[in-house]
């Protein structure tokens, strides 16, 4: 919001005119419960087995950016 309101006013302040047009993206990106999601591949009769290698594949969520790694954290829901 800083960069936008501090675009907007140099703008003004040099007397343009100015337009925003904003887009919110957030359904544009499909987002799964996780939990759920296990439990209904459990009802399909899945393995547990591999519904157990899933659930440690969603449990925890590093970030690498470079060589370096975060710490990891787990998500609740979203798609991998």
């Amino acid at each position: 919001m800083y960069a936008l309101r501090s675009t907007v006013e140099y703008f003004v302040r040099n007397g343009s005119t100015v337009n925003v047009a904003l887009l919110d993206i957030s359904k544009a990106f499909d987002n799964v419960h996780h939990i759920k999601m296990f439990q209904k591949l459990l009802d399909l009769e899945l393995p547990p087995g591999i519904v157990e290698l899933l659930a440690a594949w969603y449990g925890g969520t590093c970030v690498r950016w470079r060589m370096c790694m975060s710490t990891c954290f787990s998500l609740a829901a979203g798609v991998r």
